[in-house]
């Protein structure tokens, strides 16, 4: 025992053990069931749905196995029910089909589509660099690997869609990396010294891009980033 001041403390070390298994306790993982939600799916709107995918893949990037799995089946049920909603099937340009005017209750609105078409497919699916609202590395290579193999949800252009070709094609690689590579060239224009964490980040990126999906897989050239 220690006596300070008249007072009696208990023992730092019964104390100091209390406080780590307190921690530790509050260091569970929380339970995470995709069953409910994968069965509400068809009810939802796709602003819900995008916001659903954005947060599984913040819990994919936090490295809990077990969320994880559970975190990518809500993603593949997502995927399926954006293709559902395109018609379930290609149409003869090589894209999804374009949704019916029937939309009943999907929600297709247009002043959310065109904000969302203003932000752009990397935007969309909730990638930021940069200072004030960028995301940590491992959150940011689990959505570019979502933007890879993915489905766009049926909210942009039928020309500007079929930019980004079909999930994991060499096209949409192609257009993912010529996107970073743009955002790295004007920023190195603007103000390199100002923007250069939101540099930093995209090289990351684009590095983590060449080695883990184009390596070995494809031939196309891949874009560069120095400015003239």
């Amino acid at each position: 025992m220690i006596k300070l001041g008249g007072f009696t403390l208990g023992r730092p070390r019964k104390r100091w053990k209390r406080l780590l298994q307190e921690q530790q306790e509050n260091k569970r993982p929380v339970s995470y069931d995709s069953t409910k939600l994968i069965s509400g799916l068809p009810e939802r709107t796709l602003q819900q749905l995008v916001d659903m995918r954005e947060n599984a893949l913040k819990t994919i990037s936090l490295n809990d196995v077990q969320k994880a799995h559970e975190a990518n089946k809500l993603i593949a049920a997502i995927n399926g029910e954006f293709i559902r909603r395109y018609g379930g099937s290609f149409d003869a340009s090589g894209y999804f089909r374009w949704p019916d005017t029937d939309i009943g209750n999907y929600n297709f609105g247009t002043s959310v589509s065109s904000a969302w078409v203003a932000d752009g497919v990397l935007s969309h699916f909730g990638y930021r660099v940069g200072i004030t609202d960028g995301r940590p590395k491992g959150l940011r290579q689990v959505i570019l690997q979502e933007v890879f193999q993915g489905i766009i949800p049926p909210i942009f252009e039928r020309d500007y869609l079929n930019q980004w070709s079909y999930p994991k094609s060499a096209n949409r690689l192609h257009k993912l990396a010529d996107v970073l590579a743009s955002f790295i060239r004007n920023a190195k224009r603007r103000d390199a010294i100002k923007l250069q964490t939101a540099i930093k980040e995209w090289e990351e990126d684009l590095e983590y891009l060449y080695w883990e999906y184009y390596v070995g897989h494809f031939h196309f050239s891949w874009p560069v980033t120095k400015t003239k």
